[in-house]
Order: C-alpha cells, then sequence, then structure tokens
C-alpha cells in the first residue's frame, strides 16, 4: 500500500490514466470505504493479482494484494473487507 497526497483533487480520468491497464479494458469506478477508484485483477506467471488505484479529494492510494493463482478464493473476501474499510483521517 502506498499513498501520495496531490497537489488538487483527483479526478476519475486522472486516476484512471495512473493506472497500468490497457486503456481499451473498461474499469468500473466503485467505493471503497471513504475511497472511490478503480480495482483491476489479473493473472501472471501462477501468481493472482488485485490492484487498486483509489482516491478521496487529494489523496491518492495505491494498493496490490497477490497470492497463488490456486488460493485465491480462500483470502479474497477478508482482503476486500480490509480495503473496504479505509476511512479519512480527519484531523
Amino acid at each position: 500500500m502506498q499513498s501520495y497526497s496531490a497537489p488538487n483533487s483527483v479526478s476519475k480520468e486522472i486516476l484512471r490514466n495512473m493506472t497500468n491497464v490497457d486503456s481499451s479494458k473498461a474499469l468500473t469506478w466503485q467505493n471503497w470505504g471513504d475511497y472511490s477508484g478503480y480495482q483491476y485483477d489479473y493473472i501472471e506467471r501462477g501468481s493472482f493479482y488485485r490492484q487498486w488505484w483509489l482516491t478521496n479529494e487529494r489523496t491518492f492510494i495505491f494498493i496490490t494484494y497477490t497470492c497463488n493463482a490456486e488460493s485465491k478464493d480462500i483470502e479474497i473476501d477478508e482482503i476486500n473487507r480490509i480495503v473496504s474499510s479505509l476511512t479519512v483521517n480527519k484531523l
């Protein structure tokens, strides 16, 4: 998990351009806790990857989850619950 602070609000278009997903692939805008953005799954060399590019105003978060492709269904509900629990720190 990595987070960044942008000088301005991060739009859907800017966030989509930050993904490493080919622009011909449709990504659906989704809500994850206090954040919104894109999620993408793929399998490469026997590993399953789930990536999220999320934003809340000027904060951008990049998250990657990986496991053995054969085991991807074991933890995925828990991983989704964790990502969905993200909240904005309001100091």
